[in-house]
């Protein structure tokens, strides 16, 4: 029963995989707009 629902699932484990990496690579990009809008903590000014 557990190999049936796993091929019956298969798509919806890509979605769910593709899903993810979406939402991280979203996430990846805000910090990096924050990083550079805002100095990081323990990070030394230029000024």
């Amino acid at each position: 029963m557990t190999v049936v629902s796993l091929n019956l699932g298969a798509w919806q484990w890509r979605l769910l995989l593709i899903y993810l990496a979406i939402a991280i690579s979203v996430l990846i990009m805000s910090c990096f707009f924050v990083l550079n809008k805002k100095p990081c903590l323990g990070a030394k000014n230029p000024q």
